[in-house]
Order: structure tokens, then sequence, then C-alpha cells
């Protein structure tokens, strides 16, 4: 579609962005029915010590509820993400709003990890090998993959915030 006489062209920039929040945001509505059947798979294979160190206490509680958080923010971001391709104002503003929730998010998962789950796993010192290379390879995996998730929201957060981004969305 070719712009109209007198408007600015569309940025490739706002639609790649656009392009890679439906994306996530799709792999985000898949990720908690994959999270449940990837619990049950794990009762069955034999791994049911793990599963029981994520799914009890405080921690499993924050599994569900970051389930059902985590879903609802991946609905926001797929909304969000044809709203920017639409260029409609109020997709900016779900951006914005997915960017701080995100933030948020991925912040108070590192406190929960730190509060719950590192300590579960340094109580695997005592097992076998496996066991102790499994738990140590979780508390870094939590911790890189903890900020990598929270590398989307940043750069969302840095680009629906700048004047010539709010210019071309809200036209």
């Amino acid at each position: 579609m070719e712009p109209s006489v007198g408007s600015a062209p569309r940025s490739t920039g706002i639609t790649v962005l656009g392009v890679v929040m439906i994306v996530f945001g799709g792999l985000g509505l898949l990720s908690a029915p994959t999270t449940l059947l990837s619990r049950e798979l794990g009762r069955q294979t034999g791994s049911g010590r793990i599963q029981e160190l994520m799914w009890s206490g405080g921690f499993g509680v924050w599994m569900m509820l970051s389930l059902g958080i985590g879903t609802v923010m991946a609905a926001l971001l797929l909304a969000s993400g044809i709203g920017v391709l639409k260029r409609r104002a109020w997709a900016r503003k779900t951006t914005i709003a997915y960017g701080i929730a995100g933030i948020a998010f991925g912040v108070i998962g590192q406190l929960v990890n730190i509060l719950f789950l590192y300590p579960k796993l340094a109580a695997f010192e005592g097992g076998t090998a496996a066991e102790r290379g499994g738990a140590v390879g979780g508390m870094v995996g939590g911790v890189v993959g903890g900020l990598f998730g929270m590398v989307l929201p940043i750069l969302l957060l840095i680009v629906m915030t700048r004047e010539t981004v709010k210019a071309e969305v809200c036209e």
C-alpha cells in the first residue's frame, strides 16, 4: 500500500517490531499448555523429584500464578503487536504497559527464584553428580533466562517512548 499524499512513510523498524511482538505473543500463549504437559511428562519419565521441587510450596504457587499472568501478558503482547502493525494509538499505550509489566514480572520472578527455587536446588548438594550438575545448571539458567526475558520489554519501552514512534503510531 502506498502512503497517502502528505503522510509520512511507514517505518520498517516499527513493522518488524510489530511482527516480533506477534511472534513472541503467540509463543507465549503456547507456553502454559506446554509447561503443564512437560510437568506431566516429567513425572512419567522419572524426574519426579525435580517436578516436586518445582510445583510444591511457595514456588509451586508462583508457578501457577506466573502461568496465568504470563498467558494474559502474552495475549496483551499479541494484541499490541497487531495494533502496532495497524498503527493504532492504543497499541502504543498497551505496548508501554506490557513493557512496564514485563520488567516488573521479570524482577519479581528473579526474587521468587532467589527466595524459593535456588535454596531447593542447593539442597541437591548431597545428591548424585548429575543432580548437583542439574541444580547448578538450573540456577545459572534461571538467572540468564530471567535477564534475557527482560530484553523485549526494555526494548519496547525504549522504542515506544520515542517521539518519532509516537507520531508514526498515533497518526
